[in-house]
């Protein structure tokens, strides 16, 4: 049976997540000001797989790269706000 697990995040250009194999990455918030990524995944899987991510904010240069949208965070100490995106498929 799949769940919702979350896991926390750097606010930094690119950064990667090992989650196991067909995570499905939902939602991004800030919580108690520590940025988090919600998934579904299947927490019986024992594969693992490194899941790539870009993290833009407003007015920034996007790469040239498929990218699907995940959320946008907006930083509750600093007026800044993120867009996170996952790496598609090359």
């Amino acid at each position: 049976m799949k769940k919702i697990f979350k896991y926390q995040f750097p606010i930094t250009d690119e950064f990667t997540l090992n989650l196991p194999i067909g995570a499905q990455p939902i939602a991004v918030a800030e919580q108690s000001g520590v940025p988090y990524m919600w998934a579904i995944v299947d927490p019986d899987e024992i594969l693992m797989m490194p899941y790539e991510f870009f993290v833009i904010g407003t007015g920034h240069p996007m790469p040239d790269a498929p990218l699907i949208y995940v959320g946008t965070i907006h930083e509750s100490d600093r007026p800044l706000v993120w867009h996170i995106f996952m790496q598609g498929i090359k």
